[in-house]
This record gives structure tokens, sequence and C-alpha cells, in this order.
């Protein structure tokens, strides 16, 4: 029974790239996104989270985004109020 499973373990490790391509059969990273359109006709891009400067102040300050989360990319859409960072 165990050796009806070796086969096909052995191809999935084989086409398996740990590669993901949006838009495209053969990407060129871990992820490749490629645009439907380059003529303008639709909107085109990657949509990441966005937050306002006292969410993301607050969030820090709750230990929210730690060692993990190193790097992490989010849109900032209004600056913190400064008396807000300074209260916590």
């Amino acid at each position: 029974m165990k050796k009806l499973y070796l086969l096909p373990i052995s191809l999935f490790g084989i086409i398996s790239y740990a590669q993901v391509g949006v838009n495209n059969t053969t990407p060129k990273g871990t992820l490749d996104v490629t645009s439907k359109t380059t003529n303008g006709s639709t909107s085109e891009g990657v949509l990441i989270p966005r937050l306002t400067g006292n969410a993301l102040h607050d969030a820090e300050t709750a230990a929210v985004y730690g060692v993990d989360q190193d790097a992490m990319l989010v849109f900032v859409t209004a600056a913190p109020d400064p008396i807000t960072v300074q209260d916590k």
C-alpha cells in the first residue's frame, strides 16, 4: 500500500516549484503578478491593506505586530494624531 503512494508523491515533488504566478504560467519569483491588459483599459496592480495612522499605532501598542511581521506592507491613509501617539 505504501509503495502505491510513492510514485505520486515523487512526481508532485518534481513538478512543484513553490512559486505562484498570477495571470502567468511561468512565474519568475515566489509571487509573480502579471497584468491582464497593458493598454490601461482596466485597473491593474496589487491592493494592500489600508490603515489609518491611529489604527496602526494602536496595533503596534497592542503588540499585534511582532518579529513574524517584520517587513509587513500596509498603506497608511492618514498620519497618526500627535496627541494620540504621545498619550499611549
